[in-house]
């Protein structure tokens, strides 16, 4: 569990960075036109997605790896996965 809440928030501090850029990539190049997308309710929404793109990422990406582990073994350097054989 603890193994999960780190690589979450990793993941969630890369995506909270690109969003954070594009921001003031906006607010800087695009001044004038970007108001009405600078708004409290327009970030709410951002941070909510970036939340659940995070949570979905994340949580996929550890079931397979727990998925992929604990379905391998290792015979003399070679690994046997439910689908055949391949060299290590």
């Amino acid at each position: 569990m603890i193994y999960l809440c780190n690589i979450f928030y990793r993941v969630i501090q890369v995506f909270t960075l690109t969003v954070m850029s594009a921001d003031r990539y906006l607010a800087v190049c695009h001044a004038i036109e970007s108001r009405r997308y600078r708004t409290p309710g327009y970030s709410r929404l951002v941070c909510i997605t970036t939340t659940i793109i995070t949570s979905t990422t994340t949580t996929t990406t550890t079931t397979a790896a727990t998925y992929t582990t604990t379905t391998t073994t290792t015979i003399r350097g070679l690994s046997v996965w439910r689908s055949g054989l391949r060299h290590c």
